[in-house]
Formats: structure tokens, C-alpha cells, sequence
């Protein structure tokens, strides 16, 4: 052979193994990997462990994952692969087939900048008995109490019915009266530093529950929540408000098109009604890719009444944790005008949740209902 052509070959053979080399590196495998399965619409997929880290693409409910590690508090999830390497998904969005206890922790380089904290998240404990009895079948980190199971498991290692919950936080709070929200089926209690609050221990359907404590100290406070599924339809949404924070919609923004916490920006809006064009909701805000949840309490005489919503693109409502109208979509141009009737609403004051997404394009979110 040539010494030409004896020098092209070991050139292509060294270019064959660096290759091998570099593809291993970039997406690390494990032989028998467990595997994890999307439970959502929508959920975003990025390049490290943490929603200030960048999106690499986006993934839909069933898509199944080889699951590679986790990091050190278990609540995000390395995943094979994305683009040719490993990516993170937030571990609440995945229905997983085994226990990841075994995964190994994955060290992720350190932030060239510093960024704030994230907020208190809540503690919690679940039970595979409504009582919350004996040992817990599962302990977990929970940002947030905003969760609509359905007919559905929280984990697998949870029962689908019969189960119970316990969740506790510390909580920093300015001096003032609050109002604490509890909407749930079925059972709850909820407890401020230790002192019953709300007290709804029994079977019941969507129901929404507010409290107020007078005179709350300014300072850090403990927060008690308990809950137990009997069956059908699991529910649980627990929050507060400082009284006048929010006297009309209390909107959530968040940086991701699946309504991901921690949000980006809470505040009051008047109505919705918007119509951001190209552009953003708020400076902290990207112009697209972002969701919204509104939130607040509402006076309804009895009846029935049609709920619209003019958008682009996707959008849902909840009368009292029931589904008013679902349109969680993406629209081809500009909005679309919907519009479903929710029958016989009793008289007295009821929770409207909406929400909704902007994927790209115009940002545009008008809601109202009328009585016929």
C-alpha cells in the first residue's frame, strides 16, 4: 500500500474514533436505564437542571425518555437525548416505570452569575391511607400546592384512591390580615403556625374554602396542609393573599408554555384583556413561549352562563376546579373567539381560574362570561 494511501486510512480511522469518543461524551447512557414518560400537553426540555437554564426544545405527552441521572435534590431528571446529548426535564412532569433512587448525580458546572433563590418550597409527605397513617410511602419537594390529578396517581408509588398528603413550609409574611384558599376534593385542613385555619375533613366534590386571619405578625410562619383522596376526581389548590393584594385577577407568569413555577412575576390585573401584539406582558417576561394563570373569586347568581375566551393560542377555565372550556392548543393565525356553556351555577361566590399560553406570534387574551 501507498504510504499516501496508508495515511488516509489512519486519518479516517482516528476521525471514526473521535467521533465514537465525542458522541460518548455528549450523551452518556446507562445500560437498562429506567425510562420516564411525559404526563403533560407541553413541557419544556432544557440544558440543565433548572428553569433559568436555556429550553432546548419541547417535548408532548407520551414521549418516553432514558433517564441518565438526576441532580442532587432529586427534583430534576438528566434525560437521553436531546440534539444528540442529555438534557433535564423537571422530575413532577414524568411518570417514571422504576425507582430512581439508584440514578447517579449528576454535577452540573456553577453559575457564572448569581441568581436569587429560589422561593420556600413545600415538604411532603404521602400515605397510602386516607388517615395519614404509618409510614409514608413518599417524600418529596412540592413548589407549589396547585395540583389536578384527576383520575390519576401524584406517583406511582401512591395509590390512585384512598390516599392522604401532608404538606408543611416556612413562609415569610408582612404584618396584615390574609385570606388562605383551599380548593379541593376532597378532604382538608390547613394550619398557621399550628393553629387550625380551615377544617374540611370529609368526602366532597370541587369545593373552595377562604379564611381570614386578622393580625398576622410580620415574620416567618408555619404552614400546615393535610389532604386525603376518597375517590374520583383528586383535587388541590391552596394558596394566600394579603388582603388587597390582588382585589381583581391575580395573575401568574411564567417562563415556559406549561404553566412551570416557580412564576416569573405575579401581579393584579384589572380584566383580561389583552393584546401584546409581538410584544411582551412585562419586562420580566419573554414575548413568547409564556403561560398565565389568573385567579380570583367571583359573585354569580344562579343560572347559567357561557363562558368566552378570545385567543391565541391555547386557554382553559375553571369554575371551582371544574373544566368550563378547554382550548389548550395551539391557533394557526391570529385569535379565535370560543365559547362553552357551564349549566346551573348556584348562587354565591365562586373561584374562576383561567389559563393560558402563547406559543408565538401575536400574544392576544380576552375572557368574559354572560347569564342566559
Amino acid at each position: 500500500m501507498k504510504p499516501i494511501r496508508i495515511l488516509r486510512f489512519v486519518l479516517i480511522l482516528l476521525a471514526f474514533a473521535t467521533a465514537g469518543a465525542l458522541s460518548a461524551l455528549a450523551a452518556p447512557m446507562q445500560k437498562d436505564a429506567p425510562t420516564a414518560t411525559v404526563q403533560y400537553d407541553v413541557v419544556n426540555v432544557r440544558g440543565g437542571p433548572g428553569t433559568d437554564t436555556p429550553i432546548l426544545t419541547t417535548a408532548a405527552r407520551g414521549q418516553t425518555f432514558a433517564v441518565t441521572g438526576r441532580n442532587a435534590t432529586g427534583d430534576w431528571l438528566q434525560v437521553c437525548c436531546v440534539k444528540g446529548g442529555p438534557a433535564w426535564i423537571w422530575q413532577p412532569l414524568l411518570a417514571t416505570q422504576a425507582s430512581l433512587d439508584s440514578l447517579p448525580v449528576i454535577q452540573t458546572p456553577a453559575k457564572s452569575t448569581p441568581t436569587p433563590a429560589p422561593p420556600s418550597a413545600w415538604r411532603g409527605e404521602y400515605f397510602a391511607n386516607r388517615d395519614l397513617a404509618g409510614p409514608t410511602v413518599l417524600v418529596r419537594t412540592d413548589p407549589e400546592l396547585n395540583f389536578r390529578w384527576d383520575n390519576t396517581s401524584p406517583d406511582p408509588k401512591v395509590p390512585i384512591m384512598d390516599f392522604s398528603a401532608r404538606w408543611t413550609r416556612s413562609v415569610t409574611l408582612e404584618a396584615g390580615d390574609y385570606d388562605f384558599i383551599a380548593q379541593v376534593d376532597d378532604g382538608v385542613r390547613v394550619y398557621l403556625d399550628n393553629s387550625l385555619v380551615i377544617d374540611a375533613w370529609r368526602e366532597q366534590p370541587a369545593t373552595t374554602y377562604r379564611q381570614t386571619v386578622s393580625q398576622v405578625s410580620a415574620g416567618s410562619h408555619k404552614l400546615t396542609v393535610e389532604y386525603f383522596q376518597a375517590r374520583g376526581v383528586a383535587t388541590i389548590f391552596v394558596w394566600w393573599e394579603k388582603l388587597g393584594q390582588f382585589p381583581d385577577w391575580r395573575g401568574e407568569y411564567f417562563n415556559d408554555i406549561s404553566l412551570q413555577p416557580p412564576p416569573l412575576l405575579i401581579r393584579n390585573d384589572p380584566v383580561i384583556d389583552f393584546n401584546w401584539g409581538l410584544g411582551a406582558p412585562d419586562g420580566r417576561v419573554p414575548a413568547d413561549n409564556f403561560s398565565i394563570r389568573w385567579t380570583r373569586q367571583v359573585a354569580f347568581e344562579s343560572g347559567n352562563y357561557d363562558f368566552f375566551a378570545r385567543t391565541s393560542d391555547g386557554v382553559r377555565i375553571y369554575l371551582d376546579g371544574w373544566l368550563a372550556l378547554d382550548e389548550w392548543h395551539d391557533t394557526t393565525a391570529g385569535y379565535v373567539t370560543y365559547i362553552r356553556r357551564f349549566n346551573n351555577v348556584v348562587e354565591g361566590t365562586h373561584t374562576v381560574t383561567v389559563e393560558y399560553y402563547e406559543r408565538g406570534g401575536i400574544a392576544y387574551a380576552t375572557v368574559w362570561w354572560e347569564k342566559r
